[in-house]
């Protein structure tokens, strides 16, 4: 679903967190999106965050749109 809203960042993030450590790991995200992984991971830690993922542009563009 195209433009999901802010609050189901989190949703996102259990759906593809298979370790449980709250974060989402590069081998945990399907093939098409490991590609935009680097953008993601804004830290480099090698893990991408809810805050992260919050803070991404590709999230607040998709928020924007909705209004």
């Amino acid at each position: 679903q195209r433009g999901r809203p802010m609050e189901d960042v989190g949703e996102m993030v259990r759906r593809f967190d298979r370790n449980g450590d709250g974060a989402i790991d590069r081998e945990e995200l399907p093939g098409p999106m490991q590609g935009r992984f680097e953008e993601l991971d804004t830290d480099g830690d090698g893990r991408i965050s809810t805050e992260e993922l919050e803070r991404s542009p590709a999230f607040q563009r998709s928020d924007r749109d909705r209004r």
